[in-house]
């Protein structure tokens, strides 16, 4: 619920309009909007939690057999930093996927009267085209979450809005 309200009041403010504070927390107050949004939620988790699934299942299943096979092929260096690459190029190819799927919190907050199975199918025709170009904006991101762990989420305060911004825009 507060994501959707930040998104609500970052589109708000887009278009021109006066927001406070409360606006982030409007999505809290109403009962109807609050059951929507952490349904969205619910079946975001869902769709993160199938993909790393994936991810996982293909490369631990990879290793595990490489290893079964050859274990003398992990020694060798260049072996081990093809294999890396090849973890981390399924393992950015996975998060694609379940990226395409973070604008229906846009959705939901200019359309709220949509379901939120509605706002992911929209979301996800719209962004199908252009999930790659989401990857690399999403990864720009990356040392950001990288420096919230110094700083104890601390930075996130400014993060979340800005990254919201930015997705919109």
């Amino acid at each position: 619920p507060l994501a959707t309200g930040m998104v609500e009041s970052c589109v708000a403010r887009i278009e021109g309009r006066e927001i406070s504070m409360m606006d982030v927390f409007s999505w809290v107050g109403d009962g109807g909007k609050l059951g929507r949004s952490l349904l969205l939620g619910l079946y975001l988790a869902l769709i993160m939690a199938f993909w790393t699934g994936v991810a996982l299942a293909i490369v631990m299943g990879g290793s595990e057999l490489l290893l079964a096979k050859a274990p003398a092929l992990f020694d060798n260096v260049l072996f081990s930093s093809v294999y890396l690459m090849v973890v981390l190029a399924i393992s950015a190819l996975s998060w694609a996927r379940m990226n395409i799927y973070q604008p229906a919190y846009i959705l939901l907050a200019e359309r709220p009267e949509l379901s939120p199975f509605a706002c992911l199918k929209e979301a996800g025709r719209i962004m199908r085209p252009y999930w790659i170009d989401f990857l690399l904006f999403s990864m720009s991101f990356m040392l950001w979450v990288v420096v919230s762990v110094f700083t104890m989420g601390i930075i996130l305060i400014y993060l979340f809005p800005y990254y919201f911004l930015a997705m919109i825009y």
